[in-house]
Parts: C-alpha cells; structure tokens; sequence
C-alpha cells in the first residue's frame, strides 16, 4: 500500500499536515493534520509498504507492544482509506 500521488505534507509552525495537490485533489480537497505518529507513518507510506511491515516499523520507532501499533495503524488507515488517500 501506498500514498496517491500529489499527496504532500506542509509545516504549519509547529504542526503537520497532509495535503492533497494533483491528481489526489481530484479525490481529496482539504487537509489531515498529522501527529507524531501520522506523520511517522505517513512518510512511511509515500514508499511501498505492506500492512505487516508498517505495523512493525511503528512498534520498533515508537517501543511499543503490537496490539498498541496495529491500533494505531488500523485508525490511521482508516483516516486515509475515507479521504480516497491510500492505494491498496
């Protein structure tokens, strides 16, 4: 899974946020404001990465158990499967 093209994240002072250009603003007109972890993961999804392997990036970065990372995954996800931001 992957990130749409045109997606691209702006620092707005101390905050991030995801914002849809191009062709994902066809699918998304707005912006996702990103915590740590979404930012994290987000960066990690402009590349390739399968379910499991993003799964375990977030539980090794962050030192956490792996109910704790999927959560975080599963909600993160979500976010970007409702905006029409994430390729499967």
């Amino acid at each position: 899974m992957k990130l749409v093209e045109g997606v691209i994240i702006e620092e707005l002072g101390d905050e991030y946020v995801a914002v849809a250009t191009e062709k994902a603003s066809e699918i998304f007109n707005g912006m996702i404001k990103l915590n740590n972890t979404a930012y994290y993961m987000m960066n990690l999804l402009f590349n390739d990465i399968n379910y499991d392997d993003l799964i375990e990036q977030v539980k090794e970065y962050y030192e956490i158990d792996q109910e704790l990372s999927k959560k975080a995954v599963d909600s993160f996800l979500n976010t970007l499967r409702e905006t029409g931001l994430l390729n499967e």
